[in-house]
């Protein structure tokens, strides 16, 4: 889980359990192939995904307001 102040269209990055702003509350991604979904789908979306190129320990999402939010980001491996 993420939380934070949102602007709109800013991007919030995330690499194992540390964001570029916000705080994370628990868990990380595990470093393996995995497909993410984030949760309000309606705030953010997801702008890269945990991918080969970052180790699977990297997502960047990018908000579609401005206000203080809490996201879930879930994910399941492959």
């Amino acid at each position: 889980m993420w939380s934070g102040k949102l602007e709109r269209n800013s991007l919030i990055t995330i690499t194992d359990n540390t964001a570029s702003s916000g705080t994370i509350t628990q868990g990380s991604l595990p470093g393996v192939p995995v497909t993410v979904q984030v949760e309000p789908s309606d705030s953010v979306g997801v702008a890269e995904a945990p991918g080969p190129s970052n180790g699977w320990r990297k997502i960047v999402l990018r908000s579609r307001v401005n206000r203080a939010v809490v996201v879930t980001i879930r994910w399941s491996t492959l």
